[in-house]
């Protein structure tokens, strides 16, 4: 592969840059990276320096996206800088050599995979109901969302054996923001080149590399790249374009009912608008609503829809299976080891983590849609539930 970094940046414009760069301004984001450029016992970021570098030689800043870490330490070894390895690299590895083999089975359970990787929250999905043509796992900042925003991500066409590590965007409609890449190409235009037939999802996403999953991953590459699309990302957000992480604000927007009806429209899915009317009247006077209907009438879609629309992201919400052989509500919410005190059995169906998160998120609306829940006694595992609904101390808003 061709070194994109121009040869004329000399050890001068690399120790100019090193000046202007205060050490302790760096942003800390800018320090998830596989190696250190070490100048006068000071530690930088390898692609951070030769970008600013470029600005001397060349008048302007280089973009992250046209070089690797790699490519810029092999250039600052070349010049004899030193360059030194971290001691502790952040690493998905493991995680996403577990996420390869569970697509091999029919296991959607997500719920153990780790939430957070760096700087950054972590979403694993296999599907939800039913197995997903394109499962994934998508890199995003707190502020953003994946339905809306750009994302790192790793998409598995199972059926080719390929891994994309992919610049994301969302597979519903065009991003709020956009990735400023210099020589994009989207895995759309990767499958019509190599002749693979067009993608089942995320078409309108970018390359970034293509993983033979045939044969064993190495982890340094898969360290060295997902560090790099992450700084990538990063730097995105520091663009002024780019929304904010704002923790004590929250975005509000008028709501419309005709405008859920339109994009409920725009996904194929009939139903008549005083049918609709009446789901979001009665979830806004009461926030606890049955559906009843027959098999395949479209109540577990609505649900879905209305959810999947008016959440940022899929955290706020969980449908879960209701189980005929349910008696109790461990099922539902897990239950306490009983041989371990200090640990906590909880199911994979996401039900208590979604609690939990509504409970640290209160101005947001969380959803919890039991599916089919006449098929166990409701008394016997919703008990709970029904006892806080009922209770005055229950609050107008929140959790649905």
């Amino acid at each position: 592969m061709t070194n994109p970094i121009p040869l004329n940046i000399t050890n001068t414009d690399i120790l100019k840059a090193v000046r202007d760069i205060n050490p302790s301004a760096i942003p800390p984001r800018r320090f998830y990276t596989k190696y250190y450029l070490v100048v006068d016992g000071h530690k930088y970021p390898p692609k951070y320096v030769l970008s600013n570098a470029n600005q001397y030689a060349n008048g302007q800043a280089l973009a992250l996206d046209l070089f690797t870490a790699r490519q810029a330490v092999d250039y600052f070894n070349k010049l004899g800088f030193q360059v030194e390895k971290r001691e502790e690299v952040p690493s998905y590895f493991d995680e996403l050599n577990r996420f390869l083999e569970q697509t091999k089975t029919d296991d959607l359970k997500y719920s153990s995979y780790q939430k957070n990787f760096i700087n950054l929250e972590v979403h694993v999905g296999f599907g939800r109901a039913n197995k997903a043509k394109v499962p994934r796992v998508a890199f995003f900042n707190e502020a953003n969302s994946v339905n809306e925003f750009i994302f790192p991500a790793y998409f598995f066409y199972k059926d080719l054996g390929l891994l994309i590590l992919a610049y994301g965007e969302p597979d519903t409609g065009k991003p709020k923001n956009n990735w400023k890449l210099h020589t994009p190409t989207s895995i759309s235009k990767y499958f019509a080149e190599h002749h693979l037939g067009r993608p089942r999802n995320y078409g309108s996403s970018y390359v970034y590399k293509v993983y033979n999953t045939n044969n064993p991953l190495n982890r340094d590459e898969i360290e060295e790249d997902l560090l790099d699309i992450i700084d990538i990302y990063n730097e995105m957000q520091e663009d002024t374009h780019m929304p904010t992480t704002n923790t004590n604000a929250t975005a509000q927007q008028e709501f419309r009912l005709p405008a859920f009806i339109e994009a409920l429209n725009a996904t194929g899915l009939s139903f008549h608008p005083a049918l609709v009317t009446r789901f979001v009247g009665s979830l806004l006077a009461k926030p606890f609503v049955i559906l009843t209907g027959l098999s395949g009438s479209g109540k577990t879609k609505l649900a879905q829809a209305f959810v999947q629309w008016i959440c940022k992201d899929a955290q706020q919400y969980s449908v879960v299976p209701v189980g005929a052989d349910w008696t109790n509500r461990e099922p539902l919410l897990g239950y306490p080891n009983a041989l371990d005190p200090q640990d906590y059995v909880k199911p994979d169906n996401g039900a208590l983590d979604l609690l939990l998160n509504a409970n640290a998120h209160p101005a947001r609306p969380y959803f919890l849609i039991l599916d089919e829940m006449n098929l166990s006694h409701v008394e016997r595992y919703f008990a709970d539930f029904l006892s806080v609904r009922d209770s005055s101390e229950y609050p107008a808003e929140g959790f649905v």
